[in-house]
C-alpha cells in the first residue's frame, strides 16, 4: 500500500463490468497529473419507514426487482441506521444499488409505498456523493492509499 498526496481537480465515474468506478482526477504535490480510481463506492439513498413498519419495509426492499430493457434492477443491500430526521431519532434504511441509474427507478417505486414516511438523498449525483462521503474538498490537499498503476497513454 502506497500513500499519495494530491489536489483533487475533477471527479466522474464510468460503468466498467456493469459496476460504477469513480475516477478522481488530481495533481500531486510534485506537479504530476494522476487519476485515482475507486471501484468500492456504491450508490445509495435513504428510506425512512413508518415506526412500526421497519422490518416489513426492509424485507420488501430486499425482494424488490424490476427490469430496465434486458437488465435486472434490484437492491444490492439494505442497512438500518439510527438517524435524526426533522429533530426526531428514527431508524432509516440505507438502500444500496448496483448502478447510479438504478436510484431514480427504485425511488419512484418506493415513493408509492404507504409504509414509508420519507425518501431522502436520492437526488445527489453519484460523483458528488462520493466527494461528500469521503470528505474530499476539490483543490484541497488530500491523501489516498492504494496501488500505483502506470498509464499506457
Amino acid at each position: 500500500m502506497q500513500t499519495l498526496q494530491f489536489y483533487p481537480l475533477d471527479v466522474t465515474y464510468r460503468i466498467e463490468n456493469n459496476l460504477p468506478v469513480i475516477h478522481l482526477f488530481a495533481k500531486t504535490t510534485d506537479g504530476r497529473h494522476v487519476c485515482i480510481i475507486d471501484d468500492s463506492f456504491k450508490p445509495y439513498f435513504w428510506v425512512i419507514p413508518k415506526y412500526d413498519k421497519i422490518q416489513e419495509v426492509k424485507g420488501k426492499l430486499q425482494r424488490l426487482k424490476m427490469t430496465r430493457g434486458e437488465q435486472a434492477v434490484k437492491v444490492a443491500k439494505v442497512e438500518p441506521h439510527e438517524k435524526n430526521f426533522l429533530g426526531e431519532a428514527v431508524i432509516a434504511l440505507k438502500v444500496f444499488l448496483n448502478l447510479p441509474s438504478d436510484v431514480p427507478l427504485l425511488r419512484d417505486i418506493v415513493r408509492q409505498w404507504d409504509m414509508v414516511t420519507s425518501i431522502n438523498e436520492y437526488d445527489i449525483l453519484f460523483a458528488r456523493r462520493y466527494l461528500i462521503d469521503k470528505k474530499i474538498i476539490p483543490l484541497s490537499l488530500t491523501e489516498a492509499q492504494g496501488e500505483f498503476i502506470a498509464s499506457s497513454g
